[in-house]
């Protein structure tokens, strides 16, 4: 083969090895993002139960204790939030 043909061969190794480089950034990106989804979500979930409760529309103590109990969901939005900017050099 000729220095041109593996050159060539070589330049399309690494033009696919950046794109596969940049794709994996672009799916850990996502997998952030619905992982933030879901811990939004179980906060909207609280504060709708919260609000249930301080109007009167609920009276079930043990729920209202199992569904309040514990912050993990902050503590995963902001672990999330540090390895999103981490992944875009943000630093937000």
């Amino acid at each position: 083969m000729s220095v041109t043909i593996v050159e060539g061969l070589l330049d399309a190794a690494i033009r696919q090895a950046e794109r596969v480089v940049a794709l994996q950034r672009e799916i850990a990106l996502l997998k952030l993002d619905v992982e933030a989804q879901e811990a939004l979500q179980v906060s909207a979930y609280r504060a709708g139960v919260q609000f249930g409760w301080n109007c009167g529309f609920c009276n079930a103590t043990d729920r209202y204790q199992e569904a309040m109990q514990g912050t993990e969901h902050i503590a995963e939005l902001r672990r999330i939030r540090e390895a999103r900017a981490a992944l875009t050099g943000d630093g937000k």
